[in-house]
């Protein structure tokens, strides 16, 4: 409405809308009776094609269907007379089509039908089991075999038709279908509209008579009363509303005329009232006051309670509270804190620089966590986990938590490392790790030392690894890991690798399973450089050649030659072990010992950290269980580098501790028996027959395919003594069988226990057979000229 127009009364609205409301009616109405009378017009042609569908099918015989298997099956005749009488029921009802169809071998075939023209001297219809040229409508109703009423064009022209399936009692499909011309049905439409038209306008025109009697009843009071409403509010005294008219009327006039000396009345409260707000206000605002003054009071008890160093400050850096724990920590007066800026407060000079607080960072809404080194001003130091964030209110909150016991522990544990670290470096090993579960390896320093790699070098990928191995040995490897990581048998074997400069050298690299309730889930290992032992081998090799040439050359020097080289042999033989027994003597009295203190400072660490609830703590069991794998490394270690015995050793001692390893490693029984009068054996003839039944039956472990051998030591005369290992096993054919198999752990070999054995003036047999195992005779003197 715009300026200088008269509102409209509410009985003109009242007479606008109820026009508008008829016609919408009309509107709504109309659409919906003339789809209630088309839709109760198609229900009811629907239900008469239903039922001449039915008629149809009643009239043939019940088993019409059953009998039809070809197009002979009903005669023309009979055909006829079926056409027939279809023909006279939809004329008589006035329907369009009656027929049956059947559903054989994937077509529609006709086994009922009707003329297009229901003339006698003009009929057209389709001829028994004729293939039906549209099957599209029939699909439906032969897939869910319901019935099935539906609208269809073809060339036909357009009709309603009822579908009724069934099967016969070959399971085949077949239906009854009745139709009837769209034409009727649109024509029947059209009076259904015509009639839910005029109903429509009746209804109309009565509405609005009535309405507007109605309104004239209702608006006539009411617009007087406005007026006196509107004088009234206009302030005009002594006005008053008519109380005339209707009971509802008169109510509301008598109410409004209640209701304009009450709010006179109200007005002289509402000053009254207004006083009393205010006090109560300045009552409620006193409490409130008292409320937050408590809350504030429990607020620093808790503070105060709190185990962590709080500081409380502004944008600014000056601090506004502090709880005792900081006080403790800052080993200052409370009163010395607060109001200070927190770079005055004790920490090392040197934090300032290495360590700033980084407020920028704060002020950026991030949680900054940075650790401090607190000198307080007795001297002591506390380290602390400092962590500062920005508060809802704009205060800046710093929580101190004392780390200086976490920080002590690490420095135990850094310095256990290095001492480790220093054991690998002296005894020249690198300590190695392989996680099954992650597929990860782990390399101690010391292993990227020995390789003259750096940190960077991959130790995951398995041809990178090899790369820094001859390629003679990969084959080897690659076979005693996977039998490690699969089966848990431990390996050591001496293999060529590379140095930085280039070099060839040799080293000895074992590897052993870590089982974790009774799965493997580890393997660790160590590599030894053991270039220099095998350097003496071959010395002792080119000495052995030199002398087999020299023999034939100039046979008077054999003697001379075979006393320098049974020499040669045995301080080769004592050089070897001296330097075994210093490696066990590092392994053992130094390594060792490294690593069980270690292990006790690690638990000792671990124990702290789980009382504190630390997430170090299973980091540290961790590693304090690779540790115990690392001794129990060692003390292998230490048993196979060792030869036990004295400087003159019973034959017995030897035979028994390799078969002790022999059983403790690969459950390998050894059965020893000593005839009388064996006597004992010089140092180097101990150490030598030690070594060679310790390779001997490592073989047989490794290629024999048995778990059990003999081993018999006689005293042959007064000089020698001779030791038979023999075994039940597959045996070799040659001799040429014979090193390829005895060549085990690229160590002493065939070659080098025959050398040794005739460098110290004995010899070696061997006798095997196809399938008859081997019988491997060790015959040496007793005593050697230096013993």
């Amino acid at each position: 409405m715009t300026d200088g127009q008269k509102p409209r009364t509410i009985h003109q609205q009242y007479l606008n809308r109820l026009s508008l409301a008829n016609l919408v009616a009309l509107l709504i109405v109309f659409p919906l009776l003339f789809a209630e009378k088309r839709r109760a017009l198609l229900d009811d042609i629907d239900n008469t094609l239903r039922a001449v569908a039915f008629m149809a099918r009643s009239a043939l015989p019940a088993d019409y269907h059953d009998r039809i298997e070809g197009p002979g099956s009903v005669s023309d005749a009979a055909y006829e007379e079926i056409v027939s009488r279809n023909n006279q029921l939809c004329a008589a009802i006035g329907l369009e089509y009656i027929w049956s169809v059947m559903l054989v071998d994937g077509r529609i075939v006709f086994t009922t039908s009707t003329s297009p023209d229901k003339i006698a001297a003009n009929r057209r219809h389709a001829a028994f089991f004729e293939g039906h040229s549209n099957p599209a409508p029939y699909l439906k109703a032969f897939k869910t075999m319901r019935p099935v009423y539906q609208t269809n064009v073809d060339k036909w022209g357009k009709i309603r038709l009822c579908l009724l399936p069934d099967i016969d009692r070959h399971g085949r499909k077949f239906l009854f279908a009745s139709s009837v011309s769209i034409d009727v049905v649109e024509q029947a439409s059209v009076r259904s509209a015509f009639e839910a038209l005029a109903l429509c306008l009746i209804f109309f025109g009565i509405n609005m008579i009535l309405g507007r009697w109605i309104g004239q009843k209702i608006f006539g009071p009411l617009e007087r009363l406005t007026v006196a409403v509107q004088a009234i509010n206009q302030g005009e005294s002594g006005t008053a509303a008519s109380e005339e008219g209707g009971y509802e009327m008169a109510t509301l006039a008598r109410l409004v005329n209640r209701m304009s000396r009450m709010l006179h009345n109200k007005i002289d409260d509402l000053a009254a009232s207004r006083d009393a707000l205010i006090d109560r206000h300045n009552e409620q605002a006193r409490l409130t006051q008292h409320e937050l003054d408590s809350r504030e009071r429990r607020y620093f008890g808790l503070i105060n309670f709190a185990v962590d160093g709080i500081l409380i400050g502004n944008k600014e850096g000056l601090i506004t509270e502090a709880n005792e724990c900081m006080c403790q920590l800052f080993g200052l007066p409370r009163e010395k804190i607060v109001g200070q800026h927190v770079k005055t407060m004790p920490f090392a000079p040197e934090e300032n620089d290495k360590n700033p607080l980084r407020f920028d960072l704060v002020y950026a809404g991030e949680t900054v966590t940075r650790e401090r080194t607190i000198r307080r001003a007795d001297g002591t130091e506390v380290v602390v986990e400092m962590r500062s964030k920005m508060m809802s209110d704009g205060l800046l909150q710093s929580i101190y938590h004392d780390i200086t016991d976490r920080k002590r522990i690490e420095r135990s544990l850094q310095e256990a490392l290095a001492l480790l670290k220093e054991a690998q470096s002296v005894a020249g090993m690198g300590a190695w790790r392989y996680d099954i579960l992650t597929g990860e390896s782990y390399w101690s320093d010391e292993m990227y030392a020995f390789f003259g790699v750096d940190r960077d070098f991959n130790v995951n990928d398995e041809r990178t690894l090899l790369s820094l191995v001859h390629t003679d040995f990969h084959a080897a490897l690659v076979k005693a890991w996977d039998l490690a990581e699969k089966e848990g048998i431990p390996y050591r074997l001496e293999v060529q690798y590379r140095r930085p400069t280039g070099e060839w050298c040799w080293m000895l690299t074992g590897g052993q399973a870590v089982y974790m309730n009774g799965v493997i889930t580890a393997l660790v290992g160590h590599v030894l450089d053991i270039t220099e032992r095998k350097r003496a081998q071959q010395v002792l090799e080119d000495v052995n050649q030199t002398l087999e040439r020299r023999v034939k050359e100039r046979t008077e020097d054999v003697r001379r030659y075979a006393d320098q080289l049974r020499r040669l042999t045995e301080r080769l033989i004592h050089a070897e072990e001296s330097e075994r027994k210093r490696i066990v003597h590092v392994l053992h009295e130094d390594l060792q010992q490294v690593l069980v203190a270690s292990r006790m400072t690690l638990d000792v660490a671990r124990q702290s950290a789980t009382v504190r609830g630390d997430a170090t703590a299973d980091a540290l069991g961790r590693t304090s269980e690779m540790i115990s794998s690392a001794i129990q490394l060692t003390r292998s270690l230490v048993t196979t580098l060792a030869v036990p015995g004295l400087k003159e050793g019973q034959l017995s001692d030897a035979v028994a501790s390799v078969a002790q390893q022999m059983k403790d490693k690969f459950n390998f029984e050894v059965e020893f028996a000593a005839k009388p009068g064996t006597r004992p054996v010089s140092e180097e003839v101990y150490v030598c027959f030690y070594r060679a039944i310790q390779e001997i039956l490592f073989n047989v472990v490794k290629h024999a395919t048995v778990l059990h051998a003999s081993v018999v030591a006689e005293q042959l005369d007064d000089r020698f003594v001779r030791v038979t290992i023999r075994d039940g096993g597959v045996g070799f054919m040659s001799e040429d069988r014979l090193a390829e198999g005895l060549g085990v752990r690229q160590g002493m070999g065939l070659f080098g226990i025959r050398q040794s054995l005739e460098g110290l003036g004995g010899r070696l047999e061997i006798v095997s057979a196809v399938g008859k195992g081997t019988c491997v005779s060790l015959t040496l003197p007793t005593r050697t000229e230096r013993s």
